[in-house]
């Protein structure tokens, strides 16, 4: 009798970065106002400061969200500890603070949100980062709950993750063409596909189901879009959208 893949037991609808186009991304205000919103789901960046610290950044710079030039993995948390990420999204988040992620993990925990973490090293943290995530999973998590999802287009940190840890969720990020050869060499590590909404058709989808991975489609943000992939079999959607692809879309 052949495999059967396990059912989707997440949330369906993921805040891309935290907090959509909403409040100021990879920030602690944007983890809670997507769970005001209604949101049970939250996807978050974590890159390595100078210094080793896991913060939440989607850039490898901090131009663009802390409005002052620096590469992250060059700067040391206690200087980027002073950075405002808030003001430039508007004035109601001005003071808002890089969170570091264990922050980040006590804020879902609190709020009952489920989080997904791409990793996002620079060349040489690859398994530094995966190593110093786990620990903090394994310290900080409740461990009487599924463990997050740790997302990453990186095979030395899910070769550490896989090495490491067992028993937490791992997703691989695919940012080109699928192939079936490359969906088999990730499914003895990973438990769910990231794959960007424009790569997905019908066939991707049962192609990699036929692995045993779920498809979580990413950069979601049309809701008629959003429907196909539902009815195409899609199991998770990461959206900047969330007034349009609402908590309880499907």
């Amino acid at each position: 009798m052949p495999a059967q893949l396990e059912s989707w037991k997440l949330p369906r609808i993921f805040c891309h970065r935290g907090s959509g186009q909403s409040a100021p991304e990879n920030t602690l205000a944007g983890i809670q106002w997507s769970r005001n919103l209604g949101f049970f789901g939250i996807h978050l960046d974590v890159r390595f400061t100078a210094d080793g610290v896991p913060i939440l950044m989607s850039d490898p710079t901090l131009d663009r969200t802390a409005q002052t030039h620096g590469i992250v993995s060059e700067t040391f948390f206690d200087q980027m500890n002073t950075l405002d990420v808030g003001i430039w999204f508007g004035n109601e988040f001005s003071g808002e603070r890089i969170p570091t992620l264990f922050q980040a993990l006590k804020a879902c925990q609190e709020l009952n949100i489920y989080p997904i973490f791409e990793l996002q090293p620079e060349i040489g943290q690859e398994i530094a980062l995966a190593e110093t995530v786990i620990e903090i999973f394994k310290n900080s998590w409740n461990t009487e709950e599924r463990y997050p999802i740790v997302a990453t287009s990186n095979f030395d940190c899910l070769e550490t993750l896989m090495q490491s840890s067992h028993d937490i969720p791992r997703a691989i990020v695919w940012n080109s063409e699928l192939n079936e050869k490359n969906i088999k060499n990730q499914n003895l590590t990973c438990s769910s596909v990231l794959i960007n909404e424009k790569l997905i058709n019908p066939d991707v989808i049962a192609r990699i189901h036929s692995n045993m991975l779920h498809v979580i489609a990413l950069r979601v943000n049309d809701s008629e879009r959003a429907l196909d992939l539902v009815y195409q079999g899609a199991d998770a959607i990461i959206t900047d959208n969330l007034d349009g692809i609402g908590p309880n879309f499907f």
